[in-house]
């Protein structure tokens, strides 16, 4: 059964958020009728205050070792978010780097510590992790994953929208018979689908040609013509991040397809490998950065007693950023 928050109390009495919180911690600014109102409908809807977070008590953030490795840009954005975010806050910092060690060390941690947050950065808590952080109390929040389950807060960017942003584009230059191409291995992942649902909606919809074809591992070159075989007589390619469109920049040059006369190329996520190619890469920009403040801002709010409407889903939105990959006015500007 999901949690009752203040949100739900606000909503069922048509009240603030702010209101309701004022209202329940015996604050003033609410009258007492109000007051009285708001804490029978608590009591109706069987909600249980969250309890105090006690001073000194520990936040903890759990995210993938291989995110710090060198080349990990975007996520080393958000990575970079966190650790400032977390030092300020004297928060416990825990790095994944065996997933059965991780969930032992997290229930230990959970089990023997007075965590009032615990944080997954791009991966999933196992169901005994969220079982342990449920009883002792401790609010369970990840970051870029989208998750079922009603006792965890997420905070995702809209991928379906950066999808859409794309199709927009590649319509409004003329581009009409487009390709999404993405790995083999990550096709089945939750944003390569959502990434293409948003781009083949809005391209069909516009009675606009759209596939997907997957990268399959071979030299480049091999790559560039089996993509090209499979794409038929497309003149755009929507990749799923920026090292496919980097990969499909370099390779059609081998080929001799020329970016953005024969194809409009743009990738996702804006990372280091928009600057690498010729010309520079089109992307949309995954706001991680962004996200990580947000959970942040909203931890920090939790602690100072300030919130009680865990859990949350959160969704941003991402922008696209038009460089000469698929916009040949951008291209020829910086040549002449």
């Amino acid at each position: 059964m999901k949690k009752v928050t203040i949100r739900d109390i606000a909503a069922a009495t048509g009240t603030s958020i702010a209101t309701v919180s004022r209202a329940l911690q015996g604050k003033p600014g609410v009258s007492e009728e109000l007051r009285e109102r708001l804490k029978e409908v608590a009591a109706r809807l069987n909600y249980v205050p969250r309890p105090t977070v006690k001073p000194g008590s520990i936040m903890m953030l759990v995210f993938p070792s291989h995110y710090l490795r060198e080349g990990s840009h975007v996520f080393g954005r958000g990575v970079e978010v966190l650790y400032d975010r977390a030092a300020e806050a004297k928060m416990l910092v825990m790095t994944q780097t065996d997933h059965d060690a991780e969930v032992e060390a997290c229930k230990k941690i959970l089990k023997e510590q007075d965590v009032s947050v615990l944080i997954y950065f791009c991966g999933v808590p196992r169901d005994e992790i969220v079982e342990v952080a449920t009883k002792q109390g401790t609010e369970v929040i990840v970051i870029h994953r989208q998750v079922d389950n009603p006792y965890i807060s997420t905070f995702i960017s809209d991928d379906y929208y950066g999808g859409q942003l794309v199709a927009e584009h590649f319509l409004a230059t003329g581009r009409r018979k487009a390709i999404y191409l993405v790995p083999e291995d990550t096709k089945g992942r939750y944003s390569a689908r959502e990434r293409f649902a948003g781009f083949s909606d809005r391209m069909l919809q516009a009675g606009a040609e759209v596939q997907m074809v997957t990268m399959p591992k071979a030299p480049l070159e091999e790559r560039i013509r089996y993509v090209q075989k499979q794409g038929g007589d497309f003149n755009a390619v929507f990749a799923y991040s920026d090292l496919q469109a980097r990969e499909f920049a370099e390779g059609a040059a081998l080929v001799g397809l020329r970016i953005p006369e024969e194809v409009s190329l743009v990738g996702y996520n804006n990372s280091n490998h928009v600057g690498v190619t010729t010309p520079e890469l089109s992307s949309v920009y995954w706001p991680i950065d962004k996200l990580c403040h947000m959970v942040m801002d909203h931890v920090e709010r939790y602690v100072a007693g300030r919130y009680d409407v865990f859990p949350i889903q959160v969704s941003v939105r991402p922008r696209l950023i038009i460089r000469g990959s698929s916009d040949l006015s951008l291209c020829v500007s910086k040549t002449s």
